[in-house]
């Protein structure tokens, strides 16, 4: 049987914002997402 994995990232600044920053240059995680890693 295959498995399949749902992977989701960690927050980050934008998202808490509401911005979606898809792959915006300079957006990395902040503490709650790198928490989340």
């Amino acid at each position: 049987m295959p498995t399949l994995l749902l992977v989701r990232h960690g927050r980050t600044a934008a998202n808490a914002s509401g911005v979606l920053a898809g792959r915006t240059p300079g957006v990395g995680l902040d503490d709650s997402g790198a928490a989340q890693a």
